[in-house]
């Protein structure tokens, strides 16, 4: 099981309750690989991971000395999953995590490479851009053929798989997820870098990964399949997208209640954006 972030709302003893609770034998059970969120961290001028991280999780200890239990990877098959630590990102810790992460990449043979964070390197939120995180990580995920990866933060549903590789342009770089499943919500910004968005939706992912082949497949959370693709990986580890999206699914687009009550002015921009994106989904469907 994989975590994004963001599991509990507060560093308190009864949010972290409620996630053990919530998990239940299903934790005793099945290896979790996390990634911390910004809700993992106390408040205030300077970034402080809340103890009860290392306390609840015993995660490799192969990162950076200052992000020990953060930052690591585990190999799990032919895959070799990465936990990068975007929350509060400046020129110092980004540096750091750079010339880790690329000496990971550098060394390893396994044929997958996912990555897990919280911030994504391509946003969906109308106020949001992490410029940092995308100016450190992507030439990375570029060179070294990075696969997938899995991104929350924004309380909505994005997938991205065109982003040009800026090391190879020609070739297709990383596909981008960013994914919820709060209550909480927010509304998006139509990026045409993406390829399928969800607003008002929580989701969750089942992930299958074979020699030549990932399979990916995005739930909501009353079990109806709303994303779908195949990355098919041939001999020179170069992978090719099978592009499954049920062509039943209606994207889930509107804009949430908070959104319609508090921005009244920006809600025909909003409802220009989301009819403009429609049309381009219909024009690029076969």
């Amino acid at each position: 099981m994989i975590f994004i972030g963001d599991m509990v709302e507060r560093p308190h003893d009864e949010y972290w309750n409620e996630w053990f609770r919530s998990g239940g034998e299903l934790f005793k059970t099945i290896p979790i690989l996390a990634t911390p969120g910004n809700h993992e961290y106390y408040k205030g001028l300077s970034q402080k991971i809340d103890p009860r991280w290392m306390a609840h999780f015993a995660f490799p200890q192969n990162g950076p000395e200052i992000f020990k239990g953060r930052v690591c990877y585990w190999d799990y098959g032919d895959t070799r999953f990465i936990s990068l630590d975007t929350n509060g990102i400046n020129l110092h810790t980004g540096f750091i995590q750079r010339n880790w992460l690329k000496k990971v990449l550098q060394q390893t043979t396994k044929r997958w490479k996912v990555v897990i964070m919280h911030h994504p390197v391509y946003t969906i939120s109308r106020t949001h851009d992490n410029f940092l995180v995308r100016w450190f990580f992507k030439p990375l995920f570029d060179k070294y053929k990075v696969d997938l990866v899995l991104q929350g933060h924004e309380h909505g549903y994005g997938r991205s798989a065109h982003i040009p590789n800026s090391e190879f342009p020609s070739k297709q770089g990383p596909v981008y997820i960013i994914t919820h499943d709060s209550p909480k919500l927010y509304d998006l910004n139509f990026s045409q870098n993406m390829d399928q968005l969800a607003s008002n939706t929580r989701m969750y992912q089942l992930i299958s990964v074979s020699y030549d082949s990932l399979s990916y497949k995005a739930y909501t959370d009353d079990d109806t399949l709303y994303d779908d693709f195949t990355l098919l990986k041939n001999n020179n580890g170069e992978n090719k997208i099978a592009d499954r999206i049920p062509r039943d699914v209606k994207e889930r687009l509107l804009p949430t209640k908070d959104f319609i009550n508090r921005h009244s002015r920006e809600l025909v921009k909003y409802n220009h954006e989301m009819m403009e994106w429609e049309k381009l989904k219909k024009r690029l469907l076969p």
